[in-house]
């Protein structure tokens, strides 16, 4: 039987195959293949189930069943994920169309844009905007040659026009990129030079150069002006006649293939007549006296996103010491300042461990005095620079290992140049409630800083007096949702286009203080922007603070962080606040003077004032307000729980799952540690799992684990697992326990040995069980974080081969 098994799969694979070649039509039925085979139709059809159920066949819904191979799909479109049941109305095609479409998406943003490349602020835009040029010439582009002062970043500009040929498909996605330092061998003997570039015959083989190696592909060749004159000589005439001999093989001519970028730290290479025939375009890359205010801050602001990642941990620098990196001289360009921003890095690094702080936090001290007295032309350049600190809220800017920085985010968003357009006038209901919950929808789903802009910046000014009191500025999405479509109505007004694409409410639902505060928002545009807004926009306008406060008020989890004595929690708040949540974080310090029963009563009323509904997540490293929990239910009707650990990574997995849709109290309670439990809560399941455990721990995997505090580790995977089997709506079994605990332990000891297990299967049970994979997915992401591993999707598939007889 596995024999006519193995049969009917290799059967459908060629079938797959062949259809994917020819763009026909995918799928083949039992009936089909038990033609095409000769074998029995109903032995066929049970053959068929069987692979699908191993995960080696995708299937479609409906009537006549169509099978399909899953492993010529996956190698034709790794990227795209296929469920192992294709429901009807949807077919194979409408996959490949989405992942086609999503491609296309993510590939509009052009990789020149860390650059700034914008004609006002950049330095680099002609430089990208003649790259671009050369680049795009049929039939493969031209030869460029970049040149300016030494360590200006002339190789990674090369490096990203090869990007950017990848991204326009003028190389082809297998083609390579290939770097000669010419430098290495200045001193060496032409002949040496050249057979490295064109290959050489050693008399039985033939050695290929790079000029082979980088064949439909780029060929960088840096500090080419260090070169002899000799192998400068022959390489000029091989590129004028696009061709190259290999060395001692005279009789061979190959013609040349490559793109060629020649890179050169003189100028004087581009006054040899030779260099322009051969390199029609040179671009000159500026040093940094000729960058602008704002390139000198988002270069600054990259060097330190990246010692962030580097160390692994959360910088955070006040906007008065990053103005001294972005106005200081660097006489040695690039190196020359992110030596100084590694260097000051370190400085501070020491004062964090030293001091046992929460950020390595970088002040004037930690700055070297050569930055400090090479500070130039304060007077003409400080203004600017305040201009563009005054677009990010907060006195201090954060970089993180764990997530981009949102202000250089946003200063790569402002420079994009693209107007954002209105994307709701097409599509419009005819019911403007409709309209509201839509826009509210896209504005909450939107990035923040794919919204800001400078533009909104003047309506912002404009309209904030008359919302600070309004609840929707409690959520800077909304608000920035809302002024959005009232700067897009201005430009219309403004444009001759009174087409607002909706009428008059037909009925209201909006309060009258809504609409008190919408008459004042158009009554204020009329008299500062001399513009008459239509009724209509004044129902729009209602009716979006009216949902907008309804909205806030019934979604999320509440999180407040409370220290005792000192400005932890504040600390925590204003860096997690930071990083642009969707919901505000909450502290309170309180005071060891202060009686017991009177801070329980401030924490209780705080809880009272920021509860929306669904509960608050009380995040303390005192034992002193852990102990209280009994008395807070007294004294607080809100629904609360209350977690011990409030470290950085664990503050931003509980504010991620507060976020995440459906998230209950319940469903964030293993993050609190075991010594907070309420003993008299504790059921009688998991206190008997608790003995069981303790005798695993201690009789077993003490003796057995190596790498691992085996407390540490089976305390964790039971609190994983008691999720998961929430999430599953799984009964917990004492077999079930042992065979988690003990699979996952050892699992965890092989991803930090970096030794994890493959698994053929995986790829199938994740596509038949695609939820469960999210499951797991998402409980084992603490388990990521406190033992610092990533778990493999071969070994996540086995864990849940453990739950699939339970199901």
């Amino acid at each position: 039987m596995d024999k006519k098994k193995e049969e009917v799969y290799q059967h459908l694979i060629r079938h797959t195959a062949k259809q994917l070649q020819q763009r026909g039509s995918l799928g083949r039925d039992a009936l089909n293949i038990s033609l095409d085979l000769q074998m029995d139709r109903s032995n066929v059809s049970r053959l068929l189930n069987q692979l699908h159920h191993e995960g080696r066949l995708i299937k479609t819904q409906g009537r006549p069943t169509l099978f399909f191979a899953r492993t010529p799909l996956e190698n034709e479109h790794p990227d795209v994920h296929i469920p192992s049941v294709i429901p009807k109305g949807k077919s194979i095609q409408s996959y490949l169309k989405e992942e086609h479409e999503l491609k296309n998406e993510q590939t509009q943003a052009d990789v020149f844009r860390q650059y700034l490349a914008n004609r006002d602020t950049s330095s680099m835009f002609e430089p990208i905007q003649r790259a671009k040029s050369a680049l795009l010439y049929p039939p493969q582009g031209l030869n460029i040659l970049l040149y300016g002062d030494p360590c200006v970043g002339k190789l990674n500009f090369a490096k990203t026009m090869f990007e950017f040929c990848l991204q326009r498909k003028i190389f082809t996605h297998g083609s390579r990129i290939v770097v000669f330092d010419c430098l290495n061998y200045a001193d060496q003997e032409p002949e040496e030079i050249l057979s490295k570039l064109y290959g050489y015959y050693d008399g039985s083989h033939l050695k290929k150069g790079l000029l082979e190696a980088s064949r439909n592909g780029m060929l960088i060749l840096n500090h080419m002006d260090r070169l002899s004159f000799s192998a400068l000589t022959s390489l000029y005439n091989s590129m004028i006649s696009q061709s190259y001999t290999p060395l001692h093989l005279p009789s061979k001519e190959y013609p040349i293939r490559s793109l060629i970028v020649g890179i050169s730290n003189t100028e004087n290479m581009i006054l040899n007549p030779d260099i322009r025939r051969c390199f029609p375009m040179q671009i000159h890359i500026p040093c940094l006296r000729e960058k602008s205010i704002q390139e000198m801050l988002v270069l600054t602001m990259q060097y330190f996103q990246q010692e962030a990642a580097h160390i692994n941990k959360t910088i955070r620098i006040s906007k008065g010491a990053l103005s001294c990196f972005v106005m200081s001289d660097y006489s040695g360009n690039l190196p020359h300042l992110h030596a100084e921003i590694k260097q000051a890095c370190a400085h501070a690094f020491r004062s964090y461990l030293e001091q046992e702080a929460l950020f390595v936090s970088i002040d004037y001290d930690d700055i070297s005095t050569q930055v400090l007295t090479d500070i130039y032309d304060v007077n003409e350049r400080m203004s600017e620079l305040d201009n563009i600190l005054n677009l990010f809220a907060g006195e201090y800017l954060f970089f993180s290992a764990l997530k981009q920085n949102q202000e250089l985010e946003l200063l790569y968003d402002l420079n994009d140049g693209t107007s954002k357009k209105d994307s709701y006038l097409d599509s419009i209901d005819d019911k403007l409630i409709n309209l509201c919950i839509q826009d509210i929808n896209a504005a909450i789903g939107i990035h923040l800083n794919t919204i800001r802009s400078v533009m909104l910046k003047q309506v912002y000014d404009l309209l904030y007096p008359i919302l600070q009191n309004n609840p929707i500025c409690k959520n800077e999405n909304l608000l920035y949702g809302l002024l959005l479509h009232v700067s897009n109505s201005i430009s219309c007004i403004r444009s001759g286009n009174q087409e607002l694409g909706f009428r008059r409410a037909e009925y209201r639902i909006a309060k009258q203080e809504d609409y008190d505060c919408a008459q004042s928002i158009v009554s204020h545009i009329h008299t500062h922007q001399e513009l008459q807004l239509p009724a209509e926009e004044t129902d729009y306008i209602a009716t979006y603070l009216y949902l907008s406060s309804q909205w806030i008020d019934s979604n999320y989890i509440q999180l407040l962080i409370i220290s005792v004595d000192n400005d932890t929690a504040k600390e925590y708040a204003d860096y997690l606040n930071s990083l642009s949540f969707k919901t505000e974080i909450h502290y309170l310090r309180l005071h060891s003077q202060t009686s017991h029963e009177k801070n329980c009563r401030l924490i209780a009323d705080t809880m009272h004032s920021i509860n929306r509904g669904k509960g608050v997540v009380i995040a303390t490293d005192s034992s002193t307000v852990t102990a209280s929990e009994a008395m807070l239910k007294k004294l607080s009707d809100a629904a609360f729980t209350i977690v011990s650990d409030i470290s950085v990574k664990t503050l931003m997995a509980i504010v991620e799952k507060m976020e995440s849709l459906g998230s209950t109290l319940s469903s964030i309670q293993y993050f609190r540690q075991e010594n907070t439990r309420d003993a008299a809560s504790v059921s009688e399941t998991e206190t008997h799992a608790q003995e069981l455990l303790n005798d695993i721990t201690n009789k077993v995997l003490s003796e057995s684990l190596v790498f691992l505090n085996p407390h540490k580790v089976c305390q964790s995977l039971f609190n994983v697992l008691i999720n998961i089997l929430h999430d599953l709506n799984i009964s917990y079994t004492d077999d079930l326990l042992i065979k988690f605990i003990f699979h996952s332990g050892f699992m965890i000891e092989r991803c930090i040995r970096k030794e994890p297990l493959s698994y053929p299967k995986a790829r199938g049970i994740i596509n038949q069980y695609d939820q469960m994979y999210y499951i797991m997915e998402k409980n084992f992401e603490i388990i990521s974080e406190i033992f610092n591993v990533t778990i493999p999707s071969s070994e996540m598939a086995m864990i849940m081969e453990i739950f699939l007889p339970y199901m």
